[in-house]
């Protein structure tokens, strides 16, 4: 199942899609291509999820991603009241809490994206605490 991806090729009948180790995680797979330039592809993904770890470098909550990914090897990161790993993925209204040896922080996520200015990045979450 694809959602929101499109495959434009030349050679239709050597194209085909092959599905990865995870769900709804898709590669192309070109198989006997006579001439590679005549083959355009787009790609339109939603993003629906990402790494906790990445998620909390991209919203400039930790400024590092291997800080991030600490942080959720020492168990300090709480998703919706559970122990979360580095690589659980966040997805909108999910209540993350990080515990710190001096605070703890607490926020819902509003939007997931990829990138995001440095103005932007607040509007990522939403403080709880």
């Amino acid at each position: 199942r694809i959602q929101g991806a499109k495959v434009l090729c030349n050679h239709k009948e050597n194209c085909e899609l092959a599905p990865r180790a995870k769900q709804d995680d898709y590669m192309i797979v070109l198989k006997a291509m006579r001439n590679a330039r005549t083959a355009r592809f787009l790609f339109d993904i939603p993003e629906d999820d990402m790494r906790l770890d990445k998620y909390l470098k991209v919203s400039r909550i930790i400024k590092r991603r291997t800080v991030a990914n600490e942080v959720c090897d020492a168990g300090k990161a709480v998703v919706n009241g559970k122990v979360a790993r580095a690589s659980y993925d966040v997805k909108e209204g999910d209540v993350i809490e990080l515990n710190f040896e001096s605070r703890s922080v607490k926020f819902r996520v509003e939007k997931v994206a990829e990138t995001v200015r440095k103005e932007d990045a607040a509007s990522m979450y939403t403080p709880l605490n």
